[in-house]
């Protein structure tokens, strides 16, 4: 992206040869980057790099094509927030002091219209990632509605006199997918952007979820969007889509969960109370086992175990708690 930045090219627009030349200069970039005597170390990691190219241009070109397919415009890339660079990533704890965040936003696409600026967040995932409003609602995946609540606050200071709308985040998994045969029907390529189609949560509004389609889609799976499409709108219980009211009820709740985090953690709060959900629990990949103690043969020690909650309640639940 930001070598077609650089010579004036969209990723929308790219030609076959010209995708190409720009992958096979980026991966040789990574290469010498990372040390390319170490990638040519064998004929093994020599295929790696092979195939690692070829699911690079398979990505480019999916992601050309869903840029394509919208109104959106792609305005930042690797967009990092650190101590100093961004007061919306700084959060007031309960009682004194503040707890500055920092991070890396993938990419962020804009679209700006008379009245509006409609944003939209992507995070790019090498493992399959979905978004998960009981996740979100217990504090378990919080970076997508962090992001977007920075980069809002970012636009709303650019444009006093507009209305800034969340349009959508998503996750975006880089990956060359293989498909059955009997799946991919009469177009292959379609097939391909269906199962490459990014996923999040989008703003469900008719004029909103407009912008990720240019043309009228057919009935059936989006292959832009989570969602099912009837009549060209997405189909309500079918689609991950959510109201603008139900998104800033939801930023305002992850944010008031921010704060009460960081204030935890400020007033010395290191109890081990790791979480099960379902067939998981906060210790499968915890850095801190070693050392934090909790072991369930011990009295005392149990998971905080999280139950499963209907879209309904947890919507009714941010509607109140973020008020």
């Amino acid at each position: 992206f930001k070598m077609a930045e650089e010579e004036g090219l969209s990723i929308a627009g790219l030609e076959d040869g010209k995708r190409h030349e720009l992958v096979e200069r980026a991966m040789a970039g990574a290469a010498d980057f990372l040390g390319s005597s170490i990638l040519e170390s064998s004929s093994r990691n020599e295929y790696l790099l092979k195939r690692m190219g070829q699911i690079t241009e398979k990505t480019i070109w999916a992601l050309g094509e869903q840029i394509r397919a919208g109104s959106f415009e792609p305005v930042d890339f690797e967009l990092t927030f650190a101590p100093g660079e961004n007061s919306a990533m700084r959060i007031s704890l309960l009682g004194e002091g503040d707890m500055q965040l920092k991070g890396k936003i993938d990419r962020v696409d804009l679209y700006e219209d008379e009245e509006a600026v409609y944003v939209k967040i992507i995070d790019y995932k090498s493992g399959g990632t979905d978004f998960d409003l009981n996740a979100v609602y217990y504090g378990l995946q919080i970076q997508l509605v962090v992001y977007l609540d920075a980069v809002m606050k970012r636009e709303q200071k650019r444009h006093p006199g507009k209305e800034i709308v969340p349009a959508g985040m998503f996750y975006y998994q880089v990956q060359d997918p293989v498909l059955e045969r009997d799946s991919v029907g009469e177009n292959e390529a379609d097939a391909v952007l269906e199962a490459l189609r990014p996923k999040g949560i989008f703003n469900g509004e008719e004029q909103v979820a407009a912008l990720f389609q240019k043309e009228p889609p057919a009935d059936g799976a989006s292959k832009w969007i989570p969602a099912s499409m009837k009549d060209g709108s997405p189909v309500k219980g079918r689609s991950s889509s959510a109201t603008r009211e139900q998104f800033a009820h939801m930023r305002k709740f992850v944010m008031q969960r921010m704060q009460e985090f960081g204030t935890a953690i400020a007033g010395g709060d290191t109890s081990a109370r790791p979480y099960k959900r379902k067939d998981r629990t906060g210790c499968d990949y915890c850095e801190f086992k070693t050392v934090c103690g909790f072991d369930r043969k011990m009295s005392g020690y149990e998971y905080k175990r999280l139950a499963e909650l209907a879209p309904e309640e947890i919507w009714k639940e941010m509607a109140e708690k973020g008020r």
